[in-house]
């Protein structure tokens, strides 16, 4: 994942952090057809970095959403190391999560 910083510097994006691990950012991505601003929450502990991505109404996220938001909180070589599943209590909420492990050494 990026660093906090380079993800508090997001044009455009509202960004908040909670905790040390956890932030929490809001904003429009170009590939959303609707007026809705996306919802994410982010987090990087325990070996995990973890996305998850909604909106207020709902909207599932489409994979054209997804593909815009990942380069924005990751760096280009973890894209692809990412998994996504639909949040288990939340079918609207569509989880990105990468482990650490993953990362050459």
């Amino acid at each position: 994942m990026k660093s906090f910083t380079e993800i508090a510097m997001i044009p455009k994006w509202k960004v908040y952090f909670p905790e040390k691990t956890i932030g929490i950012a809001r904003g429009k991505l170009k590939a959303t057809k609707h007026r809705q601003l996306a919802r994410v929450v982010f987090s990087t502990f325990k070996g995990m970095d973890v996305l998850q991505l909604s909106f207020k109404k709902n909207m599932i996220p489409t994979q054209a959403e997804i593909d815009e938001l990942l380069p924005m909180f990751l760096k280009p070589e973890e894209i692809d190391q990412c998994e996504m599943t639909p949040h288990p209590d939340n079918e609207r909420i569509m989880v990105i999560y990468r482990t650490h492990e993953a990362d050459p050494v």
